[in-house]
């Protein structure tokens, strides 16, 4: 699935992320922050908000998200099932169309969704294994 406001904001196809670390696109100096975060998710099993960090886009500049992680615990063995992270920023999207993926003979463009909030599950989901 493309999430257009994932390309919107940080310029990159869903598939283009798909076993990408997430570490590499995190400002150097946030990662201890996102990480100390990852393991309070894991350790407290409840949900936490990261607060502010930089995640570089494309064109290599860097755009400031906040993630609300969620994990979902399996009832059945009462483990960490799911990790669900919602992302938000208060920037405003700058792209307004999509590249049609490579394996497609047919090239066009896909008109954004201009809202002000990043909401990528799926995006986050794909960058943490």
């Amino acid at each position: 699935m493309l999430l257009f406001r994932c390309y919107s904001l940080l310029g990159y196809l869903s598939q283009d992320l798909l076993g990408m670390n997430l570490t590499d696109f995190i400002h150097e100096e946030d990662r201890n922050k996102i990480n100390d975060t990852w393991n309070r998710v894991c350790r407290d099993r409840q949900i936490v908000t990261s607060g502010n960090y930089r995640f570089r886009t494309q064109d290599n500049s860097y755009i400031v998200l906040q993630t609300i992680f969620e994990p979902f615990i399996n009832p059945w063995n009462n483990e960490i099932e799911i990790i669900v992270a919602r992302n938000k920023t208060k920037t405003k999207p700058v792209r307004t169309t999509v590249p049609c993926s490579k394996k497609s003979d047919n090239p066009s463009s896909v008109g954004m969704d201009t809202s002000s909030t990043l909401d990528s599950n799926e995006l986050i989901h794909q960058l943490f294994p």
